[in-house]
């Protein structure tokens, strides 16, 4: 169905991390419509985007003003007719706002941006409208705040009105051609005007079967005497899918064929095609809202391109949700350069840009950066080199989400803890994991020590690490039976318990640091030469290291333990250990991230944050050892702090003098 333009009138002024999945939003009321999962809606739903905050207009035959499935959401409304009525007696309208905006609700159908607000100019009380009305309203419902302008109406460019003559695949020489005026006679100066700014213009193709859209359209590619597009690149010709084939266009649907402006030696020159601008959406057999008076259900079938316009309406309202720092252009390029070109007979001289996508056009697309200036605006989005700091046992996320930037400068959020990378060599080495099972100590656990030596009276020990990096050293005094005071300290060459320091573009200065550990080492022989074992302790950490993201860390404050059982045989023993590795509950440092932005689209950045491990890894092991050799095998729980990530190891070591 459409309402018609009447071409009389020629002289007129005529763009963050949700835990469910895409399944949780298919619901019958999703399905009903038949025009939502062709585009993919419940990616852009699951994604947490519904087109809150975003204003549609609507300029066609008016709207059930009564009905629910617009409460409180009709924010402005106008007659530009002599009815006195916004009710809308055609059920045009009414359908058409439904498709872009009804709610979910539980009945019936539900719009593309079901959350979004209508702004609602009547421009007919019947299926024909002067195309001076229809630029009116569109002008008006741009000044009352809508993003989207919807028109669903468009009038007919005939072959013999053309006198349309083949000279190129999808290019046709008219009348027009060479001609002061584009091809049906419109004014794009006038509809810059009406529809200014950011707003983007939603012109259904038409409904005459031709391969040429009507003549609406054709404004989307003039341009002006500098070679600039009049409407700047914020106008999409919606095109109708046939959703229930799925085979190619919907009955009668225009195409996206060129109607050539400049032609010299009969080759097109126009700098810009229709199919450009040219976009797909579901608009055969769509079911909508209508009032009760029209259908007793409020529910009412119908085909046409002026049912697709207000699916790609609906779509440019929940990018606009998402974005709203995006100019108009930009939100119809993405739309148009993610769109599905995966359609049976694609054909861009018919099928345009292909079928509109919200799963892709709501993920980044190209390269994601980190934002390097103040303000998105322009180029600035520098590789991400996704390193915070690299193995150990701190985390970034204190952070909580790091902004990065994609090739539209869309801001998307990722937790700040999956940029914290480890290296393999620092993730396992054999030597460093089976300290805890020989030393009971974890803390040992930073370095591979090649080396000890030990020297023990009445109970007091003293041992010595060393390895070719480091040392450490360790004093065990008795305090109670079977309860020992453990305390030390150790240095890294350039790691601060394990981590790396680096920034977003990679480096840092990694210097040495020392640490200071102290606890309680329980131990106690049971029956036939089982020992139960554990401990308790705490380490302080001094380092300077910093890099361009991360500085002045302060004291770092950190924590672990262990409890087990081993069986002693003559010249070995095995046993089992629980334990936590050496977790950073404190370690506040100055990190300049992008973390956000406020109202003027400036980038927040954070200052002093806590890099301590929000979320603690433990270890479960079995293990064999001897005086010089031990071999274990363990299973580790939330990996890195990773949550419920599992990670099992298995390794040995020897050591000897000679």
């Amino acid at each position: 169905m459409k309402l018609k333009v009447l071409a009389a009138s020629i002289a007129l002024a005529v763009t963050q991390l949700h835990a469910q999945s895409p399944a949780a939003w298919e619901t019958s009321e999703y399905f009903r419509s038949r025009a939502l999962d062709p585009v993919n809606a419940d990616y852009a739903y699951m994604r947490g985007y519904t087109g809150k905050g975003s204003n549609i207009g609507i300029v066609d035959s008016g709207i059930d003003m009564a009905n629910p499935e617009f409460a409180k959401r009709i924010i402005a409304a106008k007659d530009f007719t002599t009815s006195g009525t916004m009710n809308d007696s055609v059920g045009h309208g009414t359908h058409v706002a439904g498709i872009a905006a009804a709610a979910k609700n539980g009945s019936g159908v539900h719009g593309v941006a079901f959350d979004a607000n209508l702004i609602v100019a009547k421009v007919t009380n019947s299926q024909l409208v002067l195309s001076s009305t229809i630029a009116a309203g569109a002008s008006w419902a741009s000044q009352a705040g809508a993003d989207v302008v919807n028109v669903s109406s468009n009038f007919g460019l005939s072959q013999a009105l053309l006198g349309a003559k083949l000279i190129a695949p999808g290019i046709y020489a008219t009348n027009y051609t060479n001609k002061t005026s584009i091809a049906g006679g419109q004014n794009p100066a006038q509809w810059a005007a009406a529809v200014p700014g950011n707003v983007v213009l939603v012109v259904a193709a038409g409904n005459d079967g031709t391969a040429w859209s009507g003549g609406l359209a054709q404004m989307a590619t003039a341009v002006d005497s500098a070679g600039n597009l009049v409407l700047g690149g914020r106008m999409i010709i919606a095109g109708n899918w046939n959703e229930q084939t799925n085979k190619g266009l919907g009955p009668n649907s225009n195409a996206a064929a060129t109607l050539c402006q400049v032609m010299v030696a009969n080759v097109c020159k126009d700098t810009y095609k229709t199919s450009d601008f040219y976009l797909l959406a579901p608009g055969t057999g769509i079911a909508s809202t209508v009032s009760t008076k029209i259908n007793k259900l409020g529910l009412l079938t119908m085909t046409g391109t002026s049912m697709a316009a207000p699916v790609i309406s609906g779509g440019v309202a929940i990018i606009h949700q998402m974005w709203p720092q995006m100019t108009g252009g930009n939100i119809v390029k993405l739309l148009l350069v993610t769109a599905n070109k995966n359609l049976p007979g694609y054909n861009v001289n018919v099928m345009g840009q292909g079928m509109m996508d919200l799963e892709r056009a709501t993920r980044p697309i190209g390269n994601l950066g980190i934002p390097t200036t103040g303000r998105l605006a322009g180029s600035i989005a520098a590789t991400v080199q996704p390193i915070l700091l690299t193995g150990g046992s701190a985390s970034t996320g204190g952070l909580g989400s790091i902004m990065l930037v994609d090739d539209f400068q869309r801001d998307f959020y990722t937790p700040a803890k999956l940029l914290t990378a480890r290296t393999k060599t620092q993730e396992f080495k054999p030597a460093q994991a089976s300290m805890p099972y020989m030393t009971r100590n974890n803390y040992t656990q930073f370095n591979s020590y090649s080396d000890k030596f030990t020297a023990s009276h009445n109970g007091y020990e003293v041992a010595l690490y060393k390895d070719a990096e480091s040392n450490m050293l360790q004093i065990d005094i008795p305090v109670w039976a079977n309860t020992k005071f453990v305390t030390g300290m150790f240095t890294e060459q350039t790691t601060w318990l394990g981590n790396m320091t680096n920034s977003f573009a990679g480096g840092g200065n990694n210097t040495p640091s020392t640490t200071y550990f102290s606890g309680l080492n329980f131990s106690k022989d049971l029956n036939y030469g089982v020992n139960a074992f554990g401990s308790l302790m705490h380490g302080i950490t001094w380092t300077s290291a910093n890099s361009a993201n991360i500085k002045n860390i302060g004291t770092v404050l950190s924590y672990t333990w262990n409890i087990g059982a081993e069986y002693k045989m003559a010249k070995s023993s095995i046993g089992a250990m629980l334990y936590q590795p050496v977790t950073v509950y404190q370690a506040n440092a100055d990190v300049t991230a992008p973390v956000g932005l406020d109202s003027e689209f400036n980038i927040i950045q954070h200052s002093r944050v806590n890099l301590a491990a929000d979320i603690k890894e433990t270890r479960a092991g079995l293990f064999y050892k001897t005086k010089n050799f031990v071999a274990f095998i363990e299973h580790r729980q939330n990996y890195q702090g990773q949550y419920n990530v599992s990670n099992n190891a298995v390794g040995f070591n020897y050591s000897a003098k000679f």
